[in-house]
């Protein structure tokens, strides 16, 4: 049995056991091409030479375009279902974000060797494996 919510997923029902049944969410085509174009604007977010090159935020996310810029509110987006909260809260983007603050104050001073660069990018690639995931 299946039926369509009113955020467009697509909802079935499948017996667990006797007495438990389990709810799957299919994305619906678009907010499976924001997750592709959030995933590939993270990967050139990972090739920046410079904290100047690097766009984070929600102007820059097709995510965040499609439900809070459109519905002023997270709900339905699968980073917010797999968080179990708003803002990409409880996700490496929090983390993402420290790292490219660092970078930003200290790259054209004291990095000099790159280390606050590679931390971001380690930031930049467990945002990307998370969003990856989300595909699953």
């Amino acid at each position: 049995m299946s039926a369509t919510d009113n955020l467009g997923y697509v909802i079935q029902w499948i017996p667990v056991s006797d007495s438990l049944n389990r709810r799957i969410s299919q994305m619906n085509k678009r907010t499976a091409k924001a997750l592709e174009e959030s995933i590939e604007h993270h990967k050139q977010n990972l090739l920046a030479e410079t904290p100047d090159d690097v766009s984070l935020g929600v102007e820059n996310c097709a995510l965040c375009e499609l439900y809070i810029m459109r519905n002023k509110t997270c709900a339905g987006c699968p980073v917010a279902e797999r968080a179990g909260n708003a803002l990409c809260t409880n996700t490496p983007y929090k983390k993402l974000g420290v790292a490219h603050t660092v970078w930003c104050t200290h790259w054209s001073m004291t990095d000099k060797h790159g280390h606050c660069r590679r931390k971001f990018r380690a930031a930049e690639k467990k945002e990307i494996e998370f969003l990856e995931s989300l595909r699953d």
